[in-house]
This record gives C-alpha cells, sequence and structure tokens, in this order.
C-alpha cells in the first residue's frame, strides 16, 4: 500500500494557496497513459509483457512513495488512450486554475521518473502551473506536446 501522500483521494490535508481572490488546492494530477506502447524501431520487434505506460505508472508510483516532499500534493492516476501513441510514453499533469500539460517520450527510468516527480513539484509550487522554463528538467522542456491555459472548474460560460 502507498503512503498517503501519492494519492489525492487518500491525503490528509490538502494544502492551500491564495491566487487572486481565491483560496485554491495546492495539488495536482498526473494523468499516465497505462495503454502506451512506444513504437519499435525499423527492424525491431513489438516486446511482450504489459505496455510501457503500465511499466511508467508502477515506477511513478513507487518512486512518489520514496518522496515525503510531495505531501499530498500529487495525484498520480491511470488513464486509458490519451493519443500520443507516435510520442509515447504520454502523461498530464493538470490542476484547477493553473496551466496544465501534456508530455511525451517518457519511460520508466530512473531519470525519466525523478525528471517528472520535480516537474510535478515545481509545477503545483508555482502559482499559475507554469514553473520557470529554465528550471524545468531539460526532458520535461523538449517534449512537452500541449500546454493548455489555466480553467476553473467553477467557471460558467455565458453567452
Amino acid at each position: 500500500m502507498l503512503p498517503p501522500h501519492c494519492h489525492l483521494q487518500k491525503a490528509q490535508h490538502r494544502p492551500l494557496s491564495v491566487q487572486g481572490d481565491f483560496m485554491v488546492e495546492k495539488t495536482g494530477v498526473l494523468q499516465v497513459c497505462v495503454t502506451c506502447k512506444r513504437v519499435p524501431l525499423p527492424g525491431q520487434e513489438v516486446p511482450d509483457g504489459p505496455p510501457d505506460g503500465q511499466a511508467l505508472f508502477e515506477a511513478l508510483q513507487d518512486a512518489c512513495a520514496k518522496r515525503p516532499d510531495l505531501d499530498g500534493q500529487i495525484a498520480i492516476t491511470p488513464v486509458e488512450c490519451m493519443n500520443g501513441c507516435q510520442l509515447a510514453c504520454t502523461v498530464a499533469i493538470r490542476a484547477d486554475n493553473k496551466y496544465n500539460f501534456v508530455i511525451g517520450k517518457l519511460d520508466s527510468s530512473a531519470e525519466k521518473i525523478d525528471d517528472l516527480l520535480n516537474f510535478a513539484q515545481s509545477f503545483v509550487d508555482s502559482e499559475n502551473g507554469l514553473p520557470p522554463w529554465r528550471d524545468r528538467p531539460v526532458h520535461i522542456r523538449k517534449n512537452t506536446l500541449v500546454r493548455l491555459h489555466p480553467v476553473s472548474s467553477q467557471s460558467i460560460i455565458q453567452d
């Protein structure tokens, strides 16, 4: 069983930060495509076994369990196909009132896991979800596929 800081749903507390006139949860959700399989190079066979995305998800959970500094701030959740198959493995990091990111070309190596969790921490710590570009790990800078502008779940669309 994972410690509570690895799952938002089980966290004992949710840190808050002030954004404008609102108090918002200082948490993020890291969605991992568990159906991702990296496309083999020409002449290579597709390996047997679980999808690469499942291995990435499990490695992130294990690494998160060793990072008490995340302290209830990151929920790691599995999702099915994010439609980033040509740039697998893909993840999304999101939160209300913050920029949201889709990142590709990930795997379960220790280096990529550390990069992703370090970015997730800086994402949560930043006021708007936009950590300074130079402070982001190189792999994250070079493999950010999408950056979506902040949206509040409380937003009301008016005609």
